[in-house]
């Protein structure tokens, strides 16, 4: 019984994800929607298997760094991380499991390559997003290869090769080096320990950031001796994204102290340093490792480096995904992690032998967790759906109770290009709330936006009258 219900949950997980890859991901509205989906199908497998003690560990370290920022959707992000990193493997039969259900897994797996292909042919994402993409299918094939039969390995291997062929061709050399590590795993996995794979796993790491830096010495230098090569001065080599990613990490580790900035303050703050002219600004660090330590401080690095240890193959895979972009962001890809963290092929079940710890605290969490990114979706439609009505009516709509709660509680867009703070100050001052409204106005210049002079003003004195009424 409990084979067939994981099987049915990777059926649905793999279906919804293959899904993600058609999605317009750049619409606020589904992206907080995909979140939601993704939450409550990790629930699920949180509560058919409960949470080991290293998970409740990670997580309470968390909740520590948490306290120190504001609650937002990154807030909601990193919970969710931090329970797909330290996930609880559960199928734990050789025998069966999830390897009963290869045929379907890597047809789906096939079209998710296909919908990648439909991206670049059609224009219908942006070259961020592809990349993103190739990250979750590297890890979709990832689970295809630990679920491998002894009889079929060339349908792996083909879907491989599609996948370094696709992924080269958007990502560069990342997708490759990822790949090559998976093929070594994959032939002598039996030979590999687990100090082993941490020992390779810093050494793979120190490789990677040793050849992005040469890499950009090398282009550097080719640039300023054309005449010293052999193509003269005709050769010109762009590395616009390496140089951008290069500024931002500087920026980043010339600002890290070790102390909680809280989530989503890594995106205000590079956004008031001003690095990139125009609208290139950043909403991320392009280096996980640099953005957990800048918004959650050295309790981030424990995090990461708790999860290189423990999980030293998945560290060791989705590095270069690590270091050059910023996987933890998307769902899909943390739905992914979670179809592979869930797999008992792909860790040592000595670690995770702990007793698990009830779900009595599960079910509050999961619960928790699932209404908390339901009101952030609520918001983030309520504020597009304000705009719309403000455009074509000039008034405010009516606000229910649940519009107010969504609103208070996640004011912030995923973009941060429009806010909800703005609009409930715009809501208390017509309900003849002065003093509400200034908060919510306050609230929202703490946060970086510009301020809106008159309704500012008008919220300030109107509730300076209310406190201080004349005689």
């Amino acid at each position: 019984m409990i084979h067939r219900l994981n099987n049915f949950w990777n059926r649905i997980a793999i279906v919804f994800l293959c899904a993600c890859v058609f999605f317009p991901w750049q619409d606020d509205g589904l992206y907080s929607l995909g979140w939601v989906v993704v939450s409550v199908l990790i629930s699920l497998r949180l509560l058919s298997g409960a949470l080991s003690k290293v998970s409740i560990f990670a997580f309470v370290l968390l909740m520590i760094a948490l306290i120190f920022g504001d609650w937002n959707h990154d807030a909601l992000r990193y919970i969710g991380v931090v329970l797909v990193l330290f996930i609880q493997p559960q199928n734990e039969d050789e025998a069966g499991g999830v390897a009963d259900d290869f045929k379907f897994h890597i047809v789906c797996t096939a079209l998710f390559g296909v919908g990648i292909w439909m991206g670049v042919g059609f224009d219908g994402a942006a070259s961020g997003l592809l990349e993103l993409h190739c990250a979750t299918w590297f890890v979709l094939i990832a689970f295809c290869m630990l679920n491998l039969k002894h009889h079929d390995p060339w349908k792996v291997y083909l879907l491989l090769s599609a996948f370094l062929f696709t992924c080269v061709f958007v990502t560069a050399w990342s997708s490759f080096a990822a790949g090559t590590v998976l093929l070594l795993w994959h032939f002598s996995r039996r030979f590999w320990t687990h100090r082993r794979l941490v020992t390779l796993s810093v050494v793979y790491g120190s490789i990677l950031v040793g050849m992005i830096f040469i890499a950009h010495a090398g282009i550097s230098w080719l640039n300023e001796n054309k005449e010293n090569t052999p193509f003269g001065e005709g050769m010109v080599l762009e590395s616009q994204s390496l140089d951008e990613r290069l500024a931002l990490w500087e920026w980043t580790t010339s600002k890290f102290t070790g102390k909680v900035n809280g989530p989503g303050s890594w995106r205000q703050d590079v956004q008031d340093a001003d690095l990139f002219i125009g609208n290139r600004q950043p909403r991320r660090a392009h280096n996980e490792w640099f953005h957990f330590s800048y918004e959650l401080g050295w309790i981030g690095i424990v995090i990461l480096l708790l999860f290189c240890v423990l999980r030293p193959w998945s560290s060791l895979i989705i590095a270069p995904i690590f270091l050059l972009w910023f996987p933890m962001e998307r769902p899909d890809f943390i739905l992914a992690l979670a179809i592979l963290h869930s797999t008992s092929k792909f860790s040592f079940n000595g670690i995770w032998n702990s007793p698990k710890i009830s779900t009595a605290f599960v079910i509050p969490l999961c619960a928790f967790w699932i209404l908390s990114w339901t009101m952030a979706s609520r918001s983030i439609y309520l504020q597009n759906q304000i705009s719309k009505h403000i455009a074509s009516h000039h008034v405010l709509p009516e606000f229910t109770t649940l519009d107010l709660w969504a609103l208070q509680l996640f004011p912030e867009n995923v973009r941060y290009g429009s806010d909800g703070w703005f609009r409930l100050g715009q809501y208390y001052l017509l309900n003849e709330e002065p003093c509400s409204a200034f908060y919510w106005l306050n609230r929202r210049e703490a946060r970086g936006f510009l301020t809106d002079t008159n309704l500012d003003a008008k919220a300030r004195i109107d509730c300076e009258n209310v406190k201080n009424p004349n005689p």
